[in-house]
């Protein structure tokens, strides 16, 4: 008998023995707190134990060390929590073995709106980190109207990009968008604008330029490095740089080159857009109109016989003033003086129905690729009295 009732207490031991040694309590590291509040549930697992009671803490940081602080009345496993912060429960099983676990509650205001990448990070969603939530998930946008419609969220993005966040609860209880800033913690490299560089020509498919002249102004004081690209590409990863950029000769009449501000022994970042400008080779040809046109119409043309005076459709002539010109590779305007012509002042306002004496007008022909390439011809218009055939 007496060995019966020992075996008994063995056994009742070690059911009590292992339903405690299974029991789990397991709490997320981080939560999301919705604006409608958030329920955590600390039920412990595995056990059978139906006696366990549970005490809820907030945990705060003071005097170089975590304190906890009771939450009066909250004795259940769940606890609706209405504001961030940090909770630790503790489960007391029938035993009074004790297991607890502590988790941290955020919401859309701690997560803050600037995210700093190292230049040598890729640069894809995955980096993005604002904790493990397990109760929400992230997706990120380029417009607000997308993230708030769910529409085409992005895989990875440049830094310097402003990014819109889409924080869901898994449960569909809130969402909530934020904007998010990206920077470079690199050393802030960036490529100053330039303008359009441009060469004229007898023949424009031979113009040389010196792209090194543009240096001074890319680099704006900045110890740093330029080179010079035909590709966007190659650019932002430093491939394939221009060979001789103080003796380039130009590929098309209007050429793209894209001029990268680099540290020749510091990190490459090719994530900083903003170390590429752009800029275009305006390569035209010189204009060399006809300067010696000569435009007649007869007295009775406009006004009354006799007058002096005649009506001018001075574009009538652009064939004869170009000369075999490409009428689509030049502008033509036409002034009363040179010196309106050669500033591009006053032009006369209704060619095709100029009325005047007989006097010169002067056209200023201008290549439309570049407006630096210009041309003036002089012509003479006579109004004459007596008019045959």
């Amino acid at each position: 008998m007496k060995k019966t009732l020992l075996l008994l207490s063995a056994l009742v031991l070690f059911k009590i023995t292992n339903v405690v040694a299974q029991a789990e309590l397991n709490l997320p590291n981080d939560w999301f707190l919705c604006d409608n509040g958030l329920t955590i549930d600390a039920t412990v697992t595995n056990t059978t134990d139906t006696g366990i009671s549970y005490q809820w803490y907030n945990r705060e940081y003071y005097n170089g060390q975590w304190n906890d602080i009771l939450i009066t009345n909250e004795t259940n496993p769940t606890f609706n929590v209405l504001n961030t912060g940090r909770y630790k429960v503790i489960a007391t099983l029938s035993d009074n073995t004790e297991l607890s676990d502590e988790v941290s509650v955020q919401n859309k205001n701690n997560l803050g709106d600037t995210i700093i990448f190292d230049c040598t990070e890729t640069l894809s969603i995955d980096r993005i980190s604002f904790g493990n939530f397990s109760n929400v998930s992230f997706s990120y946008f380029y417009s607000e109207s997308d993230a708030l419609a769910n529409n085409y969220s992005l895989y990875d993005f440049l830094v310097g990009q402003i990014l819109y966040l889409r924080i869901e609860e898994n449960d569909s209880l809130c969402t909530n968008i934020i904007e998010i800033y990206t920077f470079s913690d690199g050393n802030n490299i960036y490529a100053n604008p330039v303008g359009s560089m441009g060469e004229c020509s007898e023949n424009s498919s031979t113009n040389i330029f010196d792209l090194t002249t543009n240096d001074a102004q890319i680099l704006g004081g900045q110890n740093l490095e330029v080179s010079y690209f035909e590709d966007f590409n190659d650019a932002n990863n430093l491939n394939n740089p221009i060979a001789n950029p103080n003796n380039y000769q130009a590929l098309s009449p209007n050429q793209t080159i894209y001029a990268r501000v680099y540290e020749v022994n510091g990190p490459d970042c090719p994530d900083n857009y903003n170390s590429i400008t752009q800029f275009q080779l305006l390569s035209a040809a010189q204009p060399t109109p006809n300067n010696a046109v000569n435009y007649i119409i007869c007295d009775a043309s406009s006004g009354t016989a006799n007058d002096g005076l005649g009506e001018f459709n001075l574009p009538s002539r652009n064939a004869l003033i170009l000369s075999g010109l490409s009428t689509s590779a030049f502008s033509l305007s036409y002034h009363i003086s040179l010196a309106e012509a050669q500033n591009n002042n006053n032009p006369i306002a209704n060619p095709e129905s100029y009325v005047t004496a007989s006097t010169t007008v002067y056209t200023r022909v201008e290549s439309t690729i570049n407006n630096d390439c210009i041309e003036i011809s002089e012509m003479n218009l006579k109004v004459q009295n007596t008019c045959e055939d």
